[in-house]
């Protein structure tokens, strides 16, 4: 996405969408149950499906000997949701715009957090095109605080109705663990709650410390949109690589909007793989400007953050409807013999091989 400095964000925030299915539609009319422990997205609602999988087995990072089938601790814990088992911890705070503000693996953080920039921090979600509201992102969107609803091992967040571009709607996040996997599914539901159909692609905005390898196999297109200076990536075994360690921040934010293929985007930080799994969208489905896959680099005066972001596709919802949007978070440590290197093929092997 594109930035205001975070000043004028802080000023202007005071004023005022599964494993790879395809589908020739992502909008449903219903609504937004949780995500179960196992489902993989078949169509564009949410569904049981086909990833079965079992764990990682010890050769490959997993964390732990076999499955595990309960939470370690109870969800609510001060004001924020967490699901934590096996190396896994996820965080959640409801009254930042459900968005996710911890991701751990044996301790490890992945995400940033409010030190490294006050307003663009953790993990979020908008609807996309970004020139539908320009920036900053809507309160109600982004920011506003959500009405959890908790089960035993999933958690859904409801948001207030937000009104910008002609469109009226509300966005639904459901958050479940999935033991087998050793994952996250996250289930994102943008509800039309207008009078009026409108057409949006879900979006979810992760960021992540700079000097880590992001990449994804490399679709039709790729461009520098309006306003961003080019991000230096690098093309090799028909992926796509962004080297921060080889690129550190600088003065000028840079970005990068693509298509992809086999819908997955990983990044590695360390020894560990963050890796993001959802349904794949041809580029004829993409948002008008926007890509399946984007990544941003701030510039080091507003943090040198890193953003890993993905899209899903751009769809009519009619007033009552709504859209759904799953995406699968893995974290694993990388297994001996496998670094994080542009164009290693065995770290795309091992990215491909998991559950």
């Amino acid at each position: 996405m594109n930035h205001l400095p975070a000043s004028a964000t802080l000023l202007m925030l005071t004023l005022l969408f599964g494993c790879s299915a395809k589908s020739p539609d992502d909008t449903t009319g219903g609504g937004g149950a949780s995500a179960t422990s196992s489902s993989s997205a078949t169509g564009g609602a949410s569904t049981g499906g086909a990833s079965t999988g079992g764990s990682s087995s010890g050769g490959e990072g997993g964390g732990g000997a076999g499955p595990v089938e309960m939470l370690d601790g109870p969800i609510e814990r001060d004001g924020v949701l967490v699901l934590e088992f096996s190396s896994l911890y996820f965080e959640v705070d409801p009254s930042k715009g459900a968005r996710i503000s911890a991701l751990r693996w044996d301790g490890i953080e992945l995400l940033t957090d409010a030190a490294v920039n006050a307003v663009n921090w953790g993990s979020t979600f908008w609807t996309s095109p970004q020139s539908d509201w320009g920036w900053p992102p809507p309160a109600a969107v982004d920011s506003s605080a959500y009405t959890p609803t908790i089960d035993e091992s999933s958690f859904r967040l409801v948001g207030p109705q937000a009104s910008y571009a002609g469109k009226t709607l509300s966005i639904e996040k459901a958050f479940a663990a999935d033991f087998s996997r050793e994952a996250v599914v996250i289930t994102y539901t943008i509800r039309n709650t207008g009078n009026a159909p409108f057409s949006v692609a879900p979006w979810e905005v992760t960021r992540v410390a700079q000097g880590g390898l992001t990449f994804f196999p490399t679709g039709d297109t790729q461009f520098t949109p309006g306003g961003s200076n080019p991000l230096p990536v690098e093309s090799a075994e028909s992926v796509t690589w962004f080297d921060g360690a080889a690129h550190p921040p600088d003065g000028q934010q840079k970005k990068l909007n693509a298509d992809g293929k086999e819908g997955w985007v990983a990044h590695v930080a360390g020894d560990l793989l963050f890796l993001k799994r959802f349904a794949d969208v041809p580029s004829s489905s993409q948002a008008p400007g926007e890509g399946e896959v984007e990544i941003f680099a701030q510039s080091v005066a507003e943090g040198g953050y890193v953003e890993v972001e993905n899209q899903g596709r751009y769809a009519e919802i009619a007033p009552g409807a709504s859209a759904m949007y799953e995406v699968t978070w893995l974290v694993r440590k990388l297994p001996a013999g496998v670094t994080a290197q542009v164009g290693s093929g065995a770290l795309l092997d091992f990215v491909r091989s998991l559950p």
